[in-house]
């Protein structure tokens, strides 16, 4: 006779709690995407821009997991994909798009969650920028999106009184341009004079505003309108490369 013994009821339970707890272990040690995630979060300004719940933005249930998103885990198309991040129609807003940041895992640019914080932080910034230009859309809010895997993560936690992870993705909401892409409108053959006289004026408002963006391309700029402003014009709508010019830049070529 043991001198614990158990039912098989109790056996089960505590087999559960120890398989969870070797795959909670497993999590944080392996040289994986789980492992780069779980690493504390270092230091970093997003404070400085208030980071608005999920569910507070009408984006309850949407998560992530392998850099796509998901709705009630219902796999959600996305509208655009980059290395810093891929873009979706809001689900329960569809004059609003939201930008969930990338890790970039197994590329040459894999980036761990302080970067991604980073990152997210300067486009956040650079959005603003632009909508004061009138030359981007709008920013709605930052905030985090929920791993698909988190509530798992959570309860494995909690059966042993420790803290779970956040693998939260830091992400965008902004307004949606309506519209297509100058690229999209040239391989159509529907670009016209207008839609480069609307580009024009979009670099314009660029330097006037002391703005300079490295991807300055048809693929990155839209004419179209959104729910603030409905007269169509050009929109830069990536603006993850945008910067200030400092007093000794050179203007950009128009």
């Amino acid at each position: 006779m043991g001198r614990w013994p158990l039912t098989s009821r109790g056996a089960r339970g505590y087999s559960e709690r120890v398989i969870a707890l070797l795959a909670f272990a497993l999590s944080l040690s392996l040289p994986s995407r789980a492992a780069v995630l779980a690493a504390p979060l270092a230091e970093t300004p997003i404070a400085a821009l208030p980071v608005v719940p999920a569910q507070a933005l009408g984006l309850g249930g949407m998560t992530w997991l392998n850099n796509a998103a998901s709705l009630s885990d219902s796999a959600l198309p996305a509208l655009g994909r980059g290395d810093f991040g891929a873009v979706y129609t809001h689900p329960a807003q569809p004059a609003w798009v939201v930008k969930i940041a990338a890790d970039g895992f197994g590329a040459p640019n894999a980036r761990g969650r302080s970067q991604m914080t980073w990152d997210v932080l300067a486009e956040a910034t650079a959005t603003r920028a632009l909508a004061e230009a009138g030359a981007g859309p709008r920013l709605i809010a930052v905030t985090r999106i929920p791993h698909r895997l988190q509530p798992l993560m959570d309860r494995m936690a909690a059966w042993f009184g420790a803290r779970a992870p956040d693998w939260s993705r830091p992400a965008l909401v902004k307004e949606r341009v309506i519209g297509s892409t100058l690229g999209e409108l040239s391989r159509a053959g529907a670009r016209t004079n207008a839609h480069d006289t609307m580009t024009r004026d979009l670099k314009g408002r660029l330097r006037a505003a002391g703005l300079t963006a490295r991807d300055l391309h048809d693929e990155n700029i839209m004419i179209g309108v959104t729910a603030s402003r409905e007269k169509t014009q050009a929109y830069l709508v990536d603006a993850g490369s945008v910067r200030a010019l400092t007093p000794t830049s050179p203007a950009p070529t128009p």
